[in-house]
């Protein structure tokens, strides 16, 4: 089984017996990708709107949030809310692994785990199957992964790269035999 985590997230997993490919998430921005960087993103902001509104601490989380937006008062952050994209949102995330150990960074970062762990049980109810989580924020989130799952995680076999090469050798295959 996979859980990508990157600016957006899906999770899979093949049943060996008859080749089907199970999918969880990956129903995109804004509703979806639940544990990635955009839906990190999106979360995280609201936490420098309330510092520039007086409803939360204007502390180093909130200024290193601001800094990133390139944003100094609310007229500029809703410049840039109105503008940002998945990408956009998602590269905020780096901003909340850098403060991890924040309270609201925390919380997040504690969501994002509890989110992964319910992917992973609804592609996986007999707890059987390896784990890998990749993409960008795999190895940062891992640690946020339910300590019941832990023991099931593996490094990924290779990068999405090497996967997109293999799914298309496959498909490619398949047509060949069907010519």
């Amino acid at each position: 089984m996979i859980v990508a985590l990157g600016t957006g997230s899906i999770a899979a997993a093949a049943d060996h017996e008859g080749g089907e490919c199970r999918i969880v998430g990956g129903y995109g921005f804004p509703s979806g990708d639940e544990a990635s960087g955009a839906w990190l993103g999106v979360r995280a902001i609201v936490h420098a709107q309330h510092a520039l509104d007086g409803r939360g601490p204007n502390d180093d989380f909130a200024q290193a949030l601001l800094a990133h937006v390139g944003a100094s008062d609310r007229d500029a952050l809703t410049v840039w809310l109105c503008e940002a994209n998945q990408t956009a949102y998602a590269s905020l995330a780096r901003v909340v692994i850098a403060h991890r150990t924040h309270p609201f960074a925390a919380r997040l970062l504690g969501a994002a785990g509890v989110e992964i762990g319910k992917m992973i049980a609804a592609l996986d109810p007999s707890a059987s199957l390896p784990i890998a989580l990749c993409g960008g924020l795999g190895a940062p989130l891992r640690e946020y992964v339910p300590q019941a799952y832990q023991p099931r995680l593996r490094e990924p076999l290779a990068d999405s790269a090497h996967g997109g090469l293999r799914l298309a050798q496959r498909e490619a295959g398949r047509l060949a035999g069907e010519g």
